[in-house]
């Protein structure tokens, strides 16, 4: 997955598609979440394209890959299933992978199902191998609503060269998961602390460390640690964006990541005075996500940063918890997983793979994902109901996931993300780990100097004219 990536995606190209898209999507003549119904309880099988079947009326034979949480894939499984009995026009094997290494694996070895599950991560390459067929023409055939019905963020995650590439299935961005026995807000207010008017849509970075100093002061919490943020590119990225920051010198060609901008130095020596505390953050001995969820479930962690897939451990462990977005530095910003389903261009049957597209991205199917508790919903009328807001569980504020989208950001397209993130991640926990004081500047400027041996880098001149001129010596 190493190859240099080819620099499709424009904000104005997205732009253009997204009108495009809405336009189309005001169109369709089908219900929400491309279900044709507007409750959602009718099948999308019965609005498939006949084109799928073959001549002789023989169903077409397609592949389905995922991966996913258990009751995740089951639930799918069960979509599956449902979709053989009832439809004359395919049929569909499932493959189910462990996770996105494995498919990768598979995907990289030619082994390409006609729909398969893919991360934003890997979109980049899937584009520079041929491995993707734009969808938004073939799913406005089949009447799904882009317009009101899908995340707006995940759409444009998905999209280059001003089509759709894959259909958004899930958009999980990162909130604060926070237990509610250790942070009282209106005992807070009571004995006069700065906390959030409505902390479930916006809160300040200050006020988080309020609330981390109460949540580990004897007196009231009395936990061992306030909030767990990730020594990771991925786990410090919503700071700086609310900082003010970026990740890259360039969001939509980057050649080195800009950890060293004054507005991300800046950012990072805010959150390092935190993330290094012996009082407020874990030990360093313990600094991993999986530990952090340990201490959060015992109660000895007040505040960690996640997702969505966290919620039906947490509901298992009886800690009383809920979610709140990303406290703020200077404004909102939150980063995120998205993932999609994509159409192999090689598929056996076009129509047919576009059908089973249309079905799997249907309230029919995403109402059940969704309920599961482990993703959140790009289908937006499924992510708005109680299959995914489950108001009788934890957490009682569900709608933080969907309300913070409208901060979320998105990284850019990039061949070289695992490379990338092997290479920073280290130093970036070492900023974190060290005993000694950090020097920031000089740290950053260590990271943006590596990333730039992995990305892309633009011809010199000199270069360019060397090219020229063996190309015209012939």
């Amino acid at each position: 997955m190493g190859a240099a990536p080819r620099r499709r995606r424009t904000t104005a190209a997205v732009a253009v598609l997204l009108t495009g898209l809405l336009l189309a999507g005001c169109t369709g003549t089908g219900g929400t979440g491309g279900s044709g119904d507007a409750d959602g309880s009718a099948s999308a099988l019965t609005s498939a394209s006949s084109s799928a079947s073959t001549a002789t009326g023989e169903r077409a034979e397609l592949t389905l890959g995922l991966w996913g949480a258990k009751p995740v894939v089951r639930a799918y499984r069960r979509a599956v299933q449902r979709y053989n009995a009832q439809s004359v026009l395919a049929h569909v094997t499932l493959t189910v992978w462990k996770d996105r290494e494995d498919a990768m694996s598979d995907i990289e070895a030619g082994d390409v199902p006609d729909i398969y599950l893919a991360s934003r991560r890997d979109l980049a390459w899937l584009l520079d191998h041929d491995l993707t067929k734009p969808v938004d023409e073939l799913l406005d055939e089949r009447f799904v609503d882009f317009g009101d019905d899908y995340s707006r963020d995940a759409l444009e995650a998905f999209s280059s060269d001003r089509r759709l590439q894959c259909m958004p299935t899930t958009v999980d961005p990162q909130v604060v998961y926070y237990n509610t026995d250790l942070i009282d807000f209106e005992e807070m207010a009571a004995k006069g602390k700065d906390v959030p008017s409505d902390p479930y849509t916006s809160w300040t970075f200050d006020q988080a460390l309020v609330a981390a100093r109460w949540a580990t002061s004897p007196r009231h919490g009395d936990a061992e640690a306030g909030i767990y943020i990730d020594p990771s590119l991925g786990g410090i990225a919503a700071f700086l964006y609310s900082g003010g920051g970026q990740l890259f010198d360039d969001e939509d060609s980057p050649t080195s990541l800009a950890l060293s901008s004054d507005s991300d130095v800046d950012a990072l020596e805010r959150i390092l005075k935190v993330m290094r505390s012996s009082r407020l953050s874990l030990p360093a001995d313990e600094e991993n996500q999986a530990d952090a969820v340990k201490a959060f479930e015992k109660g000895d962690l007040a505040m960690m940063v996640g997702t969505r897939s966290m919620v039906p451990e947490l509901r298992k462990s009886g800690v009383s918890f809920d979610v709140m977005p990303i406290p703020g530095l200077d404004s909102q910003a939150t980063v995120g997983e998205t993932q999609a389903f994509c159409l192999d261009p090689g598929t056996s049957s076009l129509a047919g793979s576009a059908d089973l597209l249309a079905y799997l991205v249907s309230d029919e199917v995403m109402r059940p994902v969704a309920a599961t508790g482990y993703v959140v919903p790009a289908n937006q009328s499924v992510a708005l109901s109680n299959s995914f807001v489950q108001k009788s569980q934890q957490p009682a504020h569900a709608s933080t996931f969907t309300y913070t989208l409208r901060h979320l950001k998105t990284a850019p397209l990039l061949t070289e993300w695992d490379e990338l993130l092997s290479s920073v991640n280290p130093l970036i926990e070492g900023m974190v780990t060290q005993t000694d004081k950090v020097d920031v500047p000089l740290q950053t400027s260590i990271i943006d100097s590596l990333s730039r041996e992995i990305l892309p880098q633009p011809e010199s001149s000199e270069e360019s004219s060397d090219g020229a001129s063996a190309g015209s010596d012939g």
